[in-house]
Parts: C-alpha cells; structure tokens; sequence
C-alpha cells in the first residue's frame, strides 16, 4: 500500500540514465527485513546493525552512525537560515551530545564511503513496512480516501498520479565531480552569483493513497519528461504542470494505457478541428485556426473546449478555461489531456487539475519541515545521503501523524504542513532512539497528543470555501460536476 521507490536506473533505458544512475543502484524501497514495532527501527542498534550490514561501519570507535542519525533527524527538523546543512555544524554538535574529541578529518572520513546513502534507503524500507502493516487494514485511512476513489471510479481510472520535481542547490566544486557538467538555475536570492550546479527531486505522488510512488534523482539541468515513469502504472492519471508538455510523452503515456492531464502553454501552437462552448454548441469559426490566434476571441465564455492537431500530427484535447490570479485579473488557462469529452466536462479537468497543489504542499512540507537541502559537500554519496535522508524523516512524521489521526477517530484530517513543521520532532528525535521501549511509547505518546492539539486541519473560511481552496470540497464539486460551497456540503 505504501511504496516509495528509488528506481535502479541501470535497468531503465539509455535515454534516461543520468550522472548519478551510478550512485543509485537497486533501491527499489520492499520490506526486506522482518522488524516487529516501530520503536526497532527507530532504534540506534536497528542503524549500526544496518551500517554493519552494507559495512559501512565496520567497528565502533568515536564515531557510529547509531549516535549519528539520531542527531541528524533532529538536525533536518530544525529550521535551516542558510541553503546547505554544514558538516562541520553536525561534527560541533556530535561532540556536544555524546562527550567526544573527534576532528574534522575523521568525522568527514566516515561518511566518506560508498554506498552510505543506502542506510536511510534500509530505512525507509522497513519503516514503509509498518506503514503498510499499521493501515492496510485502518477503516480512519480507508474512510479518508474514499471521497478520492468515488471521483476515480466516476472517470474510469484507478488513481491520480500528480508529478512535480524540485531542484536542490550544490556547491561548485560538485561540477568537478559528476559527468554532468550542467549547471542548475540562477537562485532568485543570489542575484549577483554564477548559476550552480544542482539535484533535482522528481516526485510521483498518489492522490488516492496519500503518500509517494516513486521519486528519482537526477541533475537540475536533466529533462523531467525522462523521469515520469508511465510503464510502471495502469490505468491512472497523471497530472503535471507545462514543463512536462510533449507530444511523444503524451503519446507514450496513452499507449501505455494511461491518462494525461497537462497545463499547455499560453503560446501553444496546434490547428482547431473541433470547438465546442460550455454549453456544448459547436464553434464552427474556430476550424482550421491555431489556438493562440483566440488569446482575444471569446472572451465571455468560460470555457472552451478543442479538438487539435499537433505538428507532429498528435490529436489531443485541449480546453481553455477562464481563471483569475489573487490581485483579481482575469486571464485564461489551457490544459490538454486525452480524457474524453463524454467522461469529463471542462469545469471538472479545470478542478482536477488545481488538485496537484498536493504534490506541492508536499514539497514544501520536505523543504521547510525537513530541511531537504544539499550539505556542503561536494561527494555525491554524501550529499545523497541527506537528501534521502530528509524524505525518511517526512515519512517517519506522516508515519506518526497517520497513528494520530487512527488514535483519534474524532479528527477529520492533519495539515501537512503543520505536521511537517511540528516543533515537537527535534527532541523527539534526539532522545527516543536512546531510551527503552516504554519510555519510547510515552514520548511518541507525548508527540500524538501535541500533533491532534496543534496539526488539525482547520475548517475553510468562507473566501476559501468559494473558491474551492479545500481538497474535500473541491473533490466533492468534482464527483457533482458543480462548485460545492461549505454551505451546501
């Protein structure tokens, strides 16, 4: 039920390997090791005897990863000011906790191994095994979703698929040291700096399960197009933004026997050989005319709704619905899918769509929840080993918010990102890996009552409740094909 893989990019094609295929090597995220209760993994003997395993560590000396990782949870829950974790930071602190003299080439020396970044992948393997043993079978979770799956079921697809990527600024140096030698984009608050090299995140996220299919690491510069992976799905949807418009991506995914959802850009090119208003009257003005001669035709109706032939002779459908910013100026959004006109109307693509800012409130929720950033290192083993580590300290926090919410029937639903943000996690993770397993279940006991007291998802005012900004009235208005205020819900 729960899945997070790292695919093993040998075995994708040639056209999507990356620099860093060579560092991600069979991290397809199962239950491989039988581990009775949550408290064994978030154990420090559960991270040495992992370390031990893949002989990253192979003796005990001043540094052991089962001091380590504990701090480095607590580290990630920290709100970071600066862009990257420091080594130097962690080594301070790790001298601070556990009364040791260790220098900086040393500490550096035993993260500098090959193959490190696979502990937090050990860990989230077994982690995402009590996931699925806790809630296969939790009536609270399944109730959660099933306003998801009757909207799933109305248009014929076995979930939502929302994909996104986020790019993590590195350090020079790591140009030198990767066979991409592309750099990332320009940093907004580093105006005056040379674009950096960079990661890139590349997230699916299931809308009916609630929690993450797959995420892949590329270089910031790689095409994100290469990294949504349709031929491991059937039947589901997938929603993305502009970056992801392309004729044979669409193609392939309807092939595979998927459906896209895509916001198309304003400029799009392709020739009109059906139209239709929202009342479903045909537009016979529009035939043989290009969609962006008609940014000023229209301008009344709501929507539009196209037929187009593609340069490449790829027939999508593309609609043009009516969409105003937050300052209240008007202008129109277009969206190519290959869902049929007979199962979906426009108002309901143009709904399901705004739908993706889950995917983005998860990202979010990684960057200032988790401190999803790069550490200043310019090792890839390394730098990888925070990332992923920051994606195992957000599933350990959904992991607890889901034993909150099966706890407290009476709670409806968390924030993710208040959940994310929770304060409380830093000393949890500091201390609950040293204690015993009934002083370990009175501070996560400790923890649940903070998270129902303080990450409830708050009820929509009456100006978000208009305009659908709630994911279970924008569902509902969905499924009745309608908006659906709080009022009328």
């Amino acid at each position: 039920m729960y899945v997070l893989t790292f695919y093993d990019f040998f075995n994708l094609p040639r056209s999507k390997k990356r620099c860093f295929s060579h560092s991600l090597k069979n991290y397809f995220i199962h239950a491989y090791l039988l581990i009775s209760t949550f408290k064994d993994i978030f154990d420090r003997f559960n991270f040495v005897k992992i370390a031990k395993k893949l002989r990253i560590e192979i003796r005990h000396r001043k540094f052991s990863f089962g001091e380590f990782i504990p701090l480095v949870f607590s580290k990630l829950c920290e709100h970071q000011k600066e862009h990257v974790l420091s080594l130097e930071e962690l080594r301070l602190e790790y001298q601070r906790l556990f009364n040791v003299e260790i220098s900086n080439k040393p500490f550096h020396n035993a993260l500098d191994k090959e193959g490190v970044e696979q502990i937090p992948q050990e860990l989230a393997s077994n982690l995402l095994q009590q996931l699925s043993k806790h809630f296969k079978k939790s009536r609270h979770y399944r109730n959660g979703t099933e306003l998801i799956k009757q909207m799933c079921k109305q248009f014929g697809v076995k979930d939502v698929i929302l994909i996104d990527g986020t790019e993590i600024a590195l350090r020079y140096s790591c140009a030198l040291n990767f066979e991409c030698k592309g750099k990332g984009r320009k940093q907004k608050d580093d105006a005056d700096s040379d674009t950096k090299p960079g990661l890139k995140l590349h997230v699916a996220f299931s809308l009916t399960k609630q929690t993450i299919e797959y995420i892949t690491i590329t270089e910031a510069c790689g095409s994100e197009r290469d990294e949504v992976l349709f031929d491991k799905f059937k039947n589901c949807l997938f929603i993305m933004d502009r970056g992801y418009v392309s004729s044979k991506l669409e193609k392939d995914i309807a092939a595979s026997g998927n459906y896209f959802l895509i916001k198309d850009k304003k400029n799009t090119a392709g020739t009109i050989i059906k139209a239709f208003n929202k009342a479903g009257d045909a537009l016979t003005k529009c035939l043989g005319k290009k969609i962006s001669s008609l940014k000023e035709a229209y301008t009344d109706e709501e929507y539009l709704d196209f037929d187009v032939e593609t340069k490449q002779g790829h027939n999508v459908r593309v609609i043009r619905a009516k969409s105003s910013d937050r300052d209240g100026n008007t202008g129109f959004v277009y969206l190519r899918t290959n869902l049929k006109r007979g199962v979906t109307s426009c108002f309901q693509l143009h709904q399901l769509y705004r739908t993706r800012w889950t995917v983005e409130l998860f990202m979010k929720a990684l960057k200032t929840g988790n401190s999803l950033q790069a550490i200043n290192s310019s090792k890839k083993h390394i730098i990888l080993f925070f990332v992923i580590m920051s994606v195992v300290t957000s599933l350990i926090k959904t992991y607890i918010g889901l034993l909150t919410l099966q706890d407290n029937p009476s709670i409806k639903a968390l924030s993710m990102l208040k959940l994310h943000s929770c304060c409380i996690f830093k000393e949890f993770f500091r201390k609950a890996c040293f204690v015993k397993k009934t002083v370990f279940y009175e501070q996560l006991k400790k923890v649940k009552d903070f998270i129902s007291s303080n990450c409830q998802r708050t009820k929509p005012s009456a100006r978000d409740a208009l305009k659908l900004k709630d994911m279970i009235l924008l569902v509902n208005s969905i499924i009745h094909n309608k908006p659906i205020t709080t009022l009328e819900a």
